[in-house]
């Protein structure tokens, strides 16, 4: 069977129509805002990396992190998606208490965002695994955009990444 550029055409289009149809449903925007630094800051200063996950020269981890926002412009929950490692969902656990959440809730008071999602992209990774080719770099998998079990849905707003490089 011979493959045309025709052929691909059609098949790029019928993704992208599947994409955009998948979309329809839900409400997201895209913000690149300084309002978010002192939770991203917070976020950084805080997280850490088990010793034997700091020791894999190749560690490379993609996922989002989720923090809904209620009607009364707090933060209700913090989440990371489906594709996270247990050692990553610890982590965030264990350091919730300590992130600035209130910078958060101000800047969606301020914008008028109830009941809203933030996303953040969230990526961890080796600085050796920049400057050389690691045969285990994940790739971003269909759980990426799943929260227990569920697609993003609602009104969201995507954020600024989340980027944590080790040495």
């Amino acid at each position: 069977m011979q493959y045309s550029i025709v052929d691909g055409s059609k098949l790029f289009m019928r993704q992208l129509l599947l994409i955009l149809i998948l979309l329809l449903s839900t409400t997201c925007y895209s913000q690149d805002t300084s309002a978010f630094r002192p939770f991203i800051k917070s976020f950084e200063r805080n997280f850490s990396i088990s010793g034997a996950d700091q020791r894999d020269s190749c560690l490379t981890t993609y996922t989002l992190l989720k923090i809904d926002i209620d009607s009364n412009y707090a933060v209700s929950s913090i989440v990371l998606s489906d594709n996270t490692p247990d050692w990553q969902s610890e982590a965030l656990s264990s350091i919730e208490k300590k992130l600035d959440l209130k910078s958060l809730g101000t800047y969606a008071k301020k914008n008028g965002l109830k009941d809203i999602s933030l996303f953040f992209p969230f990526i961890i990774r080796k600085q050796a695994s920049i400057e050389r080719f690691c045969s285990n770099s994940p790739l971003v998998s269909n759980l990426f955009f799943r929260f227990d079990g569920n697609t993003i849905k609602g009104n969201c707003l995507f954020a600024d990444r989340i980027e944590l490089i080790y040495y």
